[in-house]
């Protein structure tokens, strides 16, 4: 693909953009639908409930108000469009003050938003998951089941314990040759395990059944479960956790959901104080202007909307190949070459406090350094032709650390290189914050260096580690 041609399709890229600006937060997306990079940027519409009516980060008097004003005629909610099962689709839209998402914004919908501003229990909350599919579950959450990393830092950072979560998967739960996350969650501690996240066994909890299962998206965890569990009464609410590229709509859901909002308002305001400025920083400037970061696993990819790899990237200020026209799929060395990135970002295999086999830290740096470096045609060999190389621009970290919670870290480490004129966030003392915030007693510095790393940092423990 030809230069101009690149720049013709940039500028159409943009003006679509412009015109498909959604009102709300990735309003009407679904899985590999690519969004836009208007639909990360809002500071409204973070809270999918429906009854906030407001459509604000809270559920309070303020949406009762709204909700009189809707039927009376002197004010129109915003809305979203979700699909009604995950079958047929059935896509609907329907306003946020229409609390029991029937249609009809009436005198149902405003005794509800009072009964969820009172917070009630045991009244019935709709709201639209990460697979933009319109769901329900009881209001407030308890007798918990988790799967999925992701969602036990959520968990951890809206302060549950074992109190209220009594079910884990194997990641978490005490489990010979399993539970590799274990020591990171002692707060779940006396849970008891489900086994595998995708494929669990769910006869195992016959005769002590949670009341939710809380995970990710269905295309990856708790596979069955709507099938399976649904019909015996457990409310499978699979929260956005990292398909955005943030964490805050998932925060301020289970914040609310399991009345623990002012522990979710602490989170928010932590990871705002990197998504606002950055915000305001590029408000104005188009997509085709902001600089070009080619974001992948191993290289091997241009990597589309909807499995947060790229998101964090844009929420940052950049442009992906999505957002210039490239195609989603498979591309070889000399394709990456042709595109001349400005910057690249490599994220290897571990996530944040994962190690290989429970070995140590540096055990585990190793492993994906070999991976960065050995691999054929992936990684640093996919890459090491290019300009972006030539010049050091390529920034690395370990991918988990974009899979949820700990995401904002990355956007801002992403920022200080690609605006290094405009922000100079305190990246270290970011993580050190999150770590002793939510995993106290962890060692933040041995982790640090090999969560966010550059090319020269690479090539220096490369040598150091003979790899």
């Amino acid at each position: 693909m030809d230069k101009k041609m690149i720049a013709i399709i940039a500028v159409i890229a943009v003006a679509i953009i412009a015109i498909a600006a959604a009102l709300v937060l990735m309003n009407g997306d679904k899985g590999d639908k690519d969004k836009k990079d208007s639909d990360i940027y809002q500071f409204e519409g973070r809270l999918p409930i429906f009854g906030n009516a407001n459509n604000d980060d809270y559920i309070n008097a303020d949406d009762i108000k709204f909700v009189e004003d809707v039927i009376a005629g002197k004010a129109t909610a915003a809305t979203l469009t979700v699909d009604r099962n995950y079958d047929t689709g059935n896509p609907t839209t329907i306003s946020m003050a229409d609390a029991n998402a029937d249609g009809v914004v009436d005198s149902k919908d405003l005794q509800l938003v009072k009964d969820m501003v009172a917070r009630k229990h045991g009244i019935t909350i709709s709201y639209k998951n990460t697979d933009n599919v319109l769901s329900t579950c009881k209001y407030p959450l308890t007798s918990i089941g988790i799967a999925y990393k992701t969602t036990y830092e959520l968990a951890a950072a809206a302060g549950l314990t074992s109190k209220e979560v009594k079910w884990v998967c194997d990641s978490v739960g005490d489990v010979p040759g399993k539970g590799e996350l274990r020591q990171w969650y002692p707060q779940f501690h006396d849970a008891k395990c489900f086994g595998n996240r995708a494929t669990p066994d769910y006869e195992s909890m016959n005769g002590d059944l949670p009341s939710c299962l809380i995970t990710g998206t269905k295309k990856y965890y708790l596979k069955t479960a709507e099938e399976v569990l649904g019909p015996r009464g457990v409310d499978i609410i699979r929260l956005p956790a990292y398909e955005g590229g943030w964490a805050i709509p998932g925060m301020l859901m289970l914040g609310y959901l399991t009345d623990n909002e002012a522990n979710a308002a602490k989170y928010v305001k932590m990871a705002d104080s990197v998504y606002a400025p950055i915000a305001k920083h590029i408000k104005n400037i188009p997509m085709a202007e902001r600089p070009f970061v080619f974001a992948s696993h191993n290289a091997s990819a241009v990597v589309g909307y909807g499995d947060g790899y790229i998101e964090p990237v844009v929420l940052a200020g950049a442009a992906t190949a999505i957002d210039l026209g490239y195609t989603k799929g498979n591309v070889d060395a000399e394709a990456i070459k042709e595109m001349n990135p400005q910057w690249i970002l490599l994220q290897p295999w571990h996530g944040i406090l994962e190690q290989i086999d429970n070995n140590s830290v540096t055990d585990t740096f190793k492993w994906d350094l070999n991976n960065l470096y050995n691999t054929a045609n992936k990684g640093i060999q996919a890459i090491d032709h290019t300009q972006a190389y030539k010049d050091g621009k390529v920034m690395m970290n370990t991918q988990g650390v974009r899979l949820g919670a700990a995401s904002f870290i990355l956007t801002a480490y992403i920022a200080n290189h690609i605006y290094p004129d405009v922000f100079n966030f305190d990246v270290k003392g970011l993580y050190d914050t999150y770590m002793k915030t939510y995993h106290p007693g962890v060692d933040a510095d041995q982790w640090f260096d090999y969560t966010y790393f550059d090319l020269a940092f690479a090539e220096k423990k490369r040598a150091e580690l003979q790899v």
